[in-house]
């Protein structure tokens, strides 16, 4: 007889399949995306990995990932507020074109400079707490704020369709900054921004060029899985930086904990909520240090998958009606996307959303992944004010049809 968890991984299958095939594995849909990941990350894992799950952990994603998939599924009216605000195209003038050539450069110029400081006053590096003032602020700055203004140079690619190498090595200059510090994140948000982005050039990439950027792909995932190991003093393989993205191990550490604390209260999580508020601690110490036991060092913590963030707060409910409203939202972001696919700025930022959107997939939801959100938002709107001071254009056009 077929037991639970094999059930509920079976309907995952079943459903990330069907939305695959249906969406034609374009990975820019969220749908499409989420499915993917849903395979990856919550299905693949569990036959590899030899401790075995906890089928209320399967539970927990199935209703989560259900719940996004739903306005999807809905059918309803696509009308989208606000046409107008996005809807133009960008002129380059020779201001800017001059700008262009010295991207490179100036990209690492500041690269030198930031990891001198971030070395020099402990910000953002792992497991090392900063005494400087305000160091969160100088992280975004040198981390976000860095990743927006190196991906805005697709601009010259999209209109020009040339500079494809010049942009990919200077998003990989990114990834090896992000890695010498110790973080593997880097070349992951990389790698995701180089598969939407591609969707949106005006000429079709050749199969040469395909081949080349996946065989330095994985020569740049491997270079940066060594020098994090340098900075760590650790011995990762690329099976680790794999097994990082197992969402449903982060995700049965937490629900694994509460079902043997709340006698299965898998509906409101035994309100842990107003718990948690009584005791003083955030979802973050909380998995850190109680359901992990980690020691006070325990400074940048462990994934817990989004599911499990909110889980660990409100419980099977609060999963079902967060995701259903995150579904909602890139619903509606997707629709924009696909009527804006000449804005550059637009796109971009649909782009960082999928990043976003995959932190809260694999890591968690809470503050920080909020905090990171908004400082897309805001470096993105100061990156394309700057490029218009500079001298780029705004030009009319009209609405596409999808």
């Amino acid at each position: 007889m077929i037991d639970e968890n094999s059930l509920i991984l079976t309907l995952i299958v079943i459903v990330s399949i069907i939305t695959i095939v249906r969406g034609k594995l374009y990975i820019t849909r969220p749908d499409v995306y989420i499915s993917i990941i849903a395979l990856v990350s919550f299905v693949l894992p569990q036959f590899y990995m030899n401790k075995s799950i906890n089928w209320q952990t399967s539970l927990v994603f199935l209703v989560g990932y259900f719940a996004f998939l739903l306005p999807f599924v809905v059918k309803s009216k696509s009308t989208i507020k606000y046409k107008k605000l996005f809807l133009f195209n960008f002129k380059i003038n020779n201001r800017l074109n001059l700008f262009s050539k010295i991207y490179f450069p100036l990209i690492l110029i500041l690269i030198y400079f930031a990891m001198k400081f971030r070395i020099n006053n402990s910000v953002g590096l792992p497991g090392v707490e900063s005494s400087m003032k305000f160091s969160g602020v100088f992280y975004y700055i040198l981390t976000t704020g860095f990743f927006v203004f190196i991906s805005s140079y697709f601009l010259f690619v999209q209109k020009h369709n040339k500079g494809k190498l010049l942009f990919m090595i200077m998003l990989f200059s990114y990834a090896f900054y992000q890695s010498t510090l110790g973080w593997r994140q880097g070349v992951f948000d990389v790698i995701l921004l180089m598969v939407i982005l591609s969707y949106n050039l005006k000429v079709k990439l050749t199969m040469t060029f395909k081949l080349v950027t996946v065989s330095v792909l994985l020569g740049v995932i491997t270079l940066v899985v060594q020098l994090q190991n340098i900075f760590r003093g650790s011995e990762k393989t690329l099976i680790h930086t794999w097994e990082r993205l197992f969402g449903i191990r982060y995700l049965d550490s937490v629900v694994g904990y509460f079902v043997n604390k709340t006698d299965n209260d898998l509906w409101f999580n035994d309100y842990s909520y107003l718990k948690l508020k009584e005791s003083n601690l955030n979802s973050a110490d909380f998995h850190n240090f109680i359901i992990l036991g980690g020691n006070e060092d325990f400074i940048n913590g462990a994934a817990r998958t989004g599911f499990g963030s909110v889980f660990m707060l409100f419980g099977i409910i609060g999963v079902f009606f967060v995701f259903f409203l995150l579904g909602y939202y890139y619903k509606k972001l997707h629709l924009y996307y696909l009527m804006y696919k000449d804005n550059t700025f637009f796109t971009l930022f649909y782009s960082f959303n999928i990043i976003i959107l995959q932190r809260i997939l694999v890591e968690q939801f809470d503050y920080g992944v909020i905090i990171h959100y908004l400082s897309f938002v805001c470096f993105t709107y100061i990156v394309f004010r700057i490029y218009r001071v500079i001298g780029l254009k705004k030009i009319k056009i009209h609405a596409f049809n999808h």
